[in-house]
């Protein structure tokens, strides 16, 4: 009776296999990640559509959506934060903004969607005064931001409002060199809050400053970076509020933020910590 030999793989077979299962594997993993990507995608825009219509005290909310300007205009930065309903005074369009400078609109925003690219020149988006904006007890200033490397005079806004001699009401801004975040408010005095951590330059960052009447708290990427004690109403003014730039009415004193700025939020309230994250966790990259 014969013995049944068992054959091995040849080294040919064997290459033969490895090189399908690379083929395999170069095909396979750009749809898996295509799939996944898709998928937080399509979790973020519910997460953004639900933030952005059920948060009664969001004051602006910027998705900067070039095909979603239909109230702004192509010249224009809608507001698309629905705000409260049962307020009189609210209305989104007195949030809108108009585009300064020339800043460009690109392919490059949070999801690879639009958004506006600033020069670090002159590229701003300037919105005019309205009530809306003297946010007096609680605020919360948030976005995602993708510096470019920029000169060294003075700190670049994100986005603010200031009083016409320079004095802070609030802002968000970043501060030059190294690149650090600051969060700056009028109470009881002119206080400005800087990170300890530092923001890459070339990179998506989520970015986040509160105040709650008692503290105020900056946050970098979900995590809270820093905080001091604080109180007071935060003071008003007619001025009106500008994104990536600062004091651009008042002579030498424009500094514009160079980069991609997107998901820019204005609340008159304090999100807490675990809100924070939640928006970070929802649009990391």
């Amino acid at each position: 009776m014969g013995t049944r030999q068992e054959r091995g793989f040849t080294l040919v077979e064997m290459l033969v296999v490895m090189v399908i299962i690379a083929l395999l594997a170069a095909i396979l993993i750009p749809v898996v990640t295509k799939a996944r990507e898709q998928g937080r995608h399509g979790r973020w825009i519910e997460f953004s559509n639900q933030f952005r219509s059920a948060d009664t005290r969001l004051v602006a909310y910027y998705t900067f959506e070039k095909d979603k300007q239909e109230r702004a205009g192509e010249g224009g930065l809608e507001n698309r934060a629905v705000g409260d309903l049962d307020d009189t005074e609210y209305s989104p369009k007195k949030m809108d903004g108009t585009i300064k400078g020339g800043g460009l609109w690109v392919k490059k925003g949070r999801w690879g969607k639009d958004t506006l690219e600033f020069d670090g020149v002159d590229d701003h988006v300037r919105i005019p005064h309205s009530a809306l904006q003297n946010i007096t007890d609680e605020i919360t200033l948030m976005a995602w931001i993708y510096p470019l490397r920029f000169g060294t005079t003075g700190d670049k806004g994100i986005i603010r409002k200031d009083a016409s001699n320079g004095a802070t009401i609030w802002h968000l801004s970043l501060e030059y060199v190294p690149l650090k975040l600051r969060f700056g408010i009028t109470a009881n005095a002119d206080i400005i809050l800087t990170s300890t951590g530092t923001i890459p330059f070339g990179q998506w960052t989520h970015v986040a400053g509160t105040y709650d009447g008692s503290s105020m708290r900056v946050y970098i990427n979900g995590k809270l970076d820093n905080s001091i004690a604080q109180t007071g109403s935060i003071r008003t003014t007619t001025e009106d509020a500008g994104i990536a730039c600062k004091n651009y009415w008042a002579t030498g004193g424009q500094y514009f933020f160079r980069g991609c700025i997107d998901e820019l939020a204005v609340l008159k309230r304090a999100l807490g910590p675990e809100e924070i994250l939640a928006h970070y966790k929802m649009g990391r990259p």
